[in-house]
């Protein structure tokens, strides 16, 4: 389930708050435009998105995201958000918070989109990742990037995480028989030296409500508080995830060849994280009818 929030403001708030910070938007015009597990996000004068966090860990998230994306501006074969209007902590808000220019597109988990609808949208994203993971690794360092203080890929910690997320959906009659995918977190404890592979600045939570369709295209990369340099494993789970048979191939060809280690801890990733968001949704019926699928798609190689 959703963290509690640890701050709360409400729309009135939200509005004096930005137009104290940014007096060129005025009169502000609010509209409510989301809300997930890290932050709270306000359509502002139908042109911008501001993002707020709702507790800590968010507040972090958008430290990591405000530190990379202007440095990605313009290099990336997709649209992804540039943060234009930064507001820093203050006594009424103690977190930074950021405007977006609003991207057009609907979140893919939105479309209950067939496999065929999909295909179009695999060579564009497998472009897109080789081209985020093939920026210079000592380039992303002087960023300032942070590495992986999450562990998303740490064994058996993770593996043992997911077993449990597997055992909790199949009690609540989400999922059916967790062992089918044991043999996917065996192969993930079979690898070790994982410290030493390669690392490049990967999006970090890249899944369904991530990225952007318009017109039956990929169309923009959205929320990247999860950004920092790490295993290129994290970002290819989303291939496994969303794709299979020949879209899944069109990814890889343009993506590039990866090698049988990165695909153990692919498949591992989507196995821990969509066990996790089968129950921990909520009333997301299409984020959560995504994650069952994902977890399906994974079991296909």
């Amino acid at each position: 389930m959703r963290p509690s929030a640890e701050i709360t403001l409400s729309a009135d708030e939200t509005a004096a708050l930005i137009g104290a910070h940014f007096p060129e938007l005025a009169p502000i015009h609010l509209k409510p435009f989301g809300e997930g597990w890290d932050n709270v996000a306000w359509r502002v004068n139908g042109e911008c998105v501001f993002r707020f966090p709702r507790r800590q860990m968010g507040a972090d998230c958008m430290q990591s995201e405000l530190t990379v994306l202007p440095h990605l501006v313009d290099r990336l074969p997709l649209e992804i958000p540039h943060p234009v209007f930064i507001g820093e902590a203050c006594d009424e808000f103690p977190w930074p918070f950021a405007g977006y220019r609003l991207l057009s597109g609907t979140p893919a988990d939105e479309l209950r989109l067939n496999m065929q609808s999909r295909e179009p949208l695999a060579a564009p994203l497998g472009r897109f990742l080789r081209t985020l993971h093939a920026i210079p690794a000592d380039e992303v360092r002087g960023w300032q990037t942070p590495l992986d203080t999450l562990g998303r890929l740490a064994m058996p910690g993770r593996t043992d995480q997911a077993r449990k997320y597997l055992a909790d959906a199949e009690t609540a009659g989400l999922i059916r028989d967790a062992s089918q995918w044991e043999s996917i977190l065996l192969e993930a404890e079979e690898e070790t030296g994982t410290e030493d592979r390669s690392l490049c600045l990967v999006h970090g939570d890249l899944h369904s409500k991530h990225i952007l369709i318009e017109a039956g295209q990929l169309s923009g990369v959205i929320d990247w508080g999860d950004v920092h340099l790490g295993d290129p494993a994290a970002d290819v789970a989303f291939a496994l995830s969303f794709f299979e048979g020949t879209a899944r191939q069109s990814f890889f060809e343009a993506y590039g060849t990866v090698s049988e280690q990165t695909l153990r801890l692919a498949r591992m990733r989507v196995v821990n994280h969509s066990a996790a968001c089968v129950p921990g949704s909520g009333d997301d019926a299409a984020f959560q009818f995504e994650s069952q699928q994902a977890l399906e798609r994974v079991l296909t190689r």
